[in-house]
């Protein structure tokens, strides 16, 4: 912290509080012993921005290894998402009270056990997904009390598991 100031420090004394620099590898002008000192300042404070890297033409193991472990990782959240629009199709398609409940319930154990919706659901989905459904069901004279209950336990967990404290 304190060679970062003592930097700031020259850097504007350098410059008289100038913000219109251009040192850089291609157009350095150094016209002054102040722009010299402060580019040479600069320079010890940032000694990793010298230093090129190397071009590697062949991915590495740890590379290789990161990538089948994403790839791994994505095939198991597409069969998660699978399984989960499984409940989710099973429940829109329901007319019965008591299906939409053990789906909605189903959903919320889901979502528990995985630690949260599988990855490209969001919850926005889902809930808009139930509140037209519910919208459906309420001008039918339908969307009793136990399945409110039950949607609001899975927006609850949801939310709970999406922000965790």
């Amino acid at each position: 912290m304190m060679r970062l100031v003592a930097l700031l420090v020259l850097l504007c004394g350098a410059h008289g509080f100038r913000m219109q620099m251009k040192l850089g590898p291609n157009g350095q002008q150094i016209q002054s012993r102040r722009d010299a000192l402060s580019f040479a300042a600069a320079l010890l404070a940032f000694p990793s921005a010298s230093v090129a890297y190397e071009k590697v033409a062949e991915p590495t193991p740890a590379w290789e290894e990161a990538e089948a472990q994403a790839a791994a990782f994505r095939k198991k959240q597409r069969e998660l998402a699978k399984t989960f629009n499984a409940f989710f199709d099973a429940f829109t398609s329901a007319t019965n009270e008591k299906i939409m409940q053990d789906n909605l319930q189903s959903m919320t154990k889901f979502v528990v056990q995985q630690g949260g919706l599988p990855s490209g659901i969001t919850a926005k989905q889902v809930i808009s997904g139930v509140r037209s459904k519910k919208a459906d069901m309420s001008r039918a004279g339908g969307w009793e009390t136990e399945t409110e209950m039950a949607y609001l336990d899975l927006t609850l967990q949801m939310r709970r598991l999406s922000l965790p404290l």
